[in-house]
């Protein structure tokens, strides 16, 4: 059976593949490897600079049959934002349309890590695609050689990651889409809000195996289409699933790692019911490659700061270092006053002042215990001051403690400091809550609290 290009078949691929064009959106089996095919929020997900190819023929054996070739460019700046490059061809009979869209991703991590795999993705693309009609069997033709449309393309995308779990939403065309149709060659609009597409996914884990499945659910303004798959996948090597479209039929995927960061990935479509007899089925190709090491560095947030370089200055802020000392002079002299009554025996009396002042000064008890695991017992301290000098710890100390504080002094002999806390906890978690508690205070600069662990 020998089929030209003529006016038949030109209606009938229109016809074909109009909800495609009308939608700005290709249908993809490979969505598993690269979501960002849909979603430009994925752009830059992995860390990795990556470049992927698609090759797409669908309804295999048929002459001027739908053919696609997409190109995707992953370049992740940091650990939040990325940028992508976006761009396809697709041939169907006499049209063909070239798209190029920029795209720019941002990522939210939330929680204690960005290695807690918590995130909140947003993804915009925008570019500029035509569309034109090319008849080789009729070059002359004004009709056609005459009709080729520029517009405006764009993409928008988001995905929220949890673990292993991610839902996400896109909008595969903001603009209006002015596609060449088959009658008078004219160029009608089309509302892109109304296309659509969703998807929610989660990956179960085993000894060195997974299974992932996925649900697919499209709007537009012709009509709605779900979709389902399932994918396993074996060490992170190999994989072989199949999936199921709405009023397309099943697929087959397979795929696997032939290097560190070469993967090759593969779908077959079976032919539908209404041109099954005129084809072999739609065949797609997915190649991915990583190019160079990890470029995204992601912070570690630390549990123990290093505050003796900005604590150390401290001492020089306290305006009464030597206030502790002078405290009990005055109160030792208090004492014998009421002793001055026997003024004929003063001999006596002035021994019981001076044994009671090594009492009052207690040199032992302010000695501060010594943070060697053996005097001050594990935990984790909330720390409120450094200082060099016992002196400066004691006045702060005290001054903590007339505040109503339940303030403590300790000594550091590997690093030859006094610190002053408030208090531990051997849950850290609690220690935590109990530094911010403190550093909502703004008396007595307890804005830089933080947690020092003995074990």
């Amino acid at each position: 059976m020998n089929l030209r290009p003529s006016l038949l078949l030109l209606l009938f691929c229109v016809v074909l593949t109009f909800p495609a064009l009308a939608q700005s959106t290709i249908l993809y089996s490979s969505y598993y490897m690269n979501p960002s095919l849909y979603n430009p929020a994925f752009t830059g997900s992995s860390g990795y600079s990556e470049l992927f190819l698609n090759f797409r023929r669908q309804w295999s054996g048929y002459e001027g049959a739908p053919t696609t070739g997409t190109l995707n460019v992953h370049l992740p700046l940091n650990f939040k934002t990325s940028l992508g490059f976006n761009a396809f061809q697709d041939k169907a009979g006499i049209i063909r349309t070239t798209s190029g869209m920029a795209t720019f991703a941002y990522h939210v991590h939330f929680g204690n890590n960005v290695e807690d795999e918590n995130r909140l993705s947003f993804g915009l693309s925008a570019g500029l695609t035509n569309s034109f009609l090319k008849d080789p069997d009729n070059p002359d033709d004004p009709a056609v050689a005459n009709n080729t449309t520029y517009f405006l393309n764009g993409q928008f995308g988001l995905s929220y990651q949890l673990k292993n779990l991610n839902i996400a939403f896109g909008i595969p065309g903001l603009f209006n889409s002015y596609v060449v149709s088959d009658v008078g060659f004219n160029t009608p609009g089309f509302d892109q809000l109304k296309n659509t597409i969703s998807s929610l996914s989660y990956r179960f884990d085993f000894s060195g195996l997974s299974f992932q499945p996925m649900v697919i659910y499209r709007t537009s303004e012709l009509s709605n289409q779900f979709e389902a798959l399932g994918i396993f996948t074996i060490k992170q090597l190999v994989w072989l699933g199949g999936s199921y479209r709405q009023d397309y039929g099943a697929a087959v995927l397979a795929g696997l790692q032939v290097v560190d960061k070469f993967r090759l990935g593969y779908a077959y479509e079976f032919s539908t019911d209404g041109v099954a007899e005129f084809n072999n089925g739609t065949h797609e190709i997915q190649l991915a490659l990583r190019i160079g090491k990890k470029q995204v560095k992601r912070p570690t947030p630390t549990t123990k700061p290093e505050p003796v370089t900005t604590k150390e200055p401290e001492p020089a802020e306290e305006p009464k270092p030597e206030e502790p000392t002078e405290i009990p002079e005055p109160q030792v002299a208090e004492i014998p006053q009421p002793q001055q009554e026997v003024k004929p025996e003063p001999v006596e009396t002035k021994p019981e002042p001076i044994e009671t002042k090594p009492e009052v000064v207690e040199p032992e008890p302010e000695k501060p215990r010594k943070l060697n695991g053996e005097e001050l017992p594990p935990g984790h301290y909330v720390v409120v001051g450094v200082f060099k000098f016992q002196t400066n710890a004691k006045t702060y100390r005290d001054q903590l403690s007339k505040a109503s504080y339940p303030a403590e002094m300790a000594y550091v002999p590997a690093k030859e400091y006094y610190i002053v806390h408030l208090g531990m906890d051997p849950d850290i978690e609690k220690a935590k809550a109990l530094r911010d508690k403190y550093r909502q205070q703004s008396r007595y600069s307890l804005r830089d609290t933080w947690i020092l662990s003995v074990e």
